[in-house]
């Protein structure tokens, strides 16, 4: 028998900002699973009118880069108090803000030369930031 459901990755402060609803098992099984957040330490804008602003959303952070360490943070809370294995990892991408293709650099190269270059080999002068 499975056991009920649970908010899972929800701050505190607000439980229902995440929306997540799973049981024990899924949640063990995604906690398990080898996720890797990249997060660009220069994606810290508060005002970007495509970053999400609903009263959810700022219940996470006030910026990209901050909900991306709460949900890592957060997770890895849970799994530690359900003693659940937790496999996730936070890559810090340094220097690099809400930049596609510098992101997509940094995860190439960490997942085919087990490195995270830096900022000069990720951000070109001709890219654009979104």
């Amino acid at each position: 028998m499975t056991s009920p459901p649970r908010r899972a990755g929800a701050p505190e402060q607000n439980p229902q900002s995440f929306g997540i609803c799973l049981d024990d098992e899924h949640l063990a099984r995604w906690f398990q699973y080898p996720m890797h957040i990249f997060a660009g330490d220069q994606d810290i804008a508060e005002d970007d009118p495509n970053l999400p602003s609903q009263p959810e959303a700022l219940a996470q952070g006030p910026s990209r880069y901050a909900r991306a360490k709460l949900v890592f943070d957060y997770a890895k809370r849970q799994a530690e108090l359900l003693e659940l294995a937790f496999n996730w990892k936070l890559v810090d991408v340094a220097g690099v803000g809400h930049d596609g293709a510098a992101m997509s650099r940094a995860a190439a190269a960490f997942w085919f030369e087990d490195r995270i270059p830096p900022v000069n080999e990720l951000v070109f002068d001709d890219a654009v930031q979104l």
